[in-house]
């Protein structure tokens, strides 16, 4: 009875691995981008919204894919407030290097590096 019970147990929680990994790889409906005037302001009369889910897919993947760097974070005003469902994040471009820094709202101590973000750079430069 006891084996019984273990791979019970076994099988949820190797369902309930399964949803929540299927949760996190789903894709936004839209993505907002907005230039930053500061880290509390935009500007109103810039929002794009990226709605093509090819192009969601590339944001959020390189999201996830950023590295987070370590040290004490100084950071100048950011270029772009980026919302992905209700998450909010900062961004910073270096078109010279073709990276980008993110920033999560809710954590501000930390950034995370884009090594190539010439797919970034064009979705919102180019749009």
């Amino acid at each position: 009875m006891k084996m019984k019970h273990l791979f019970l147990m076994m099988g949820l929680v190797v369902f309930l691995s399964a949803c929540n990994n299927k949760k996190s790889e789903e894709l936004a409906e839209a993505i907002k981008v907005q230039e930053a005037i500061d880290f509390t302001k935009v500007n109103p009369d810039t929002v794009q919204t990226i709605t093509n889910t090819s192009d969601i897919a590339i944001v959020q993947k390189l999201f996830k894919n950023a590295k987070k760097m370590n040290g004490v974070v100084d950071v100048m005003e950011p270029q772009y407030r980026i919302q992905i469902d209700n998450h909010l994040y900062f961004l910073w471009l270096d078109l010279d290097n073709n990276t980008a820094i993110i920033m999560d709202e809710k954590d501000t101590h930390t950034i995370y590096k884009i090594s190539d973000a010439t797919k970034i750079i064009n979705l919102i430069i180019n749009n």
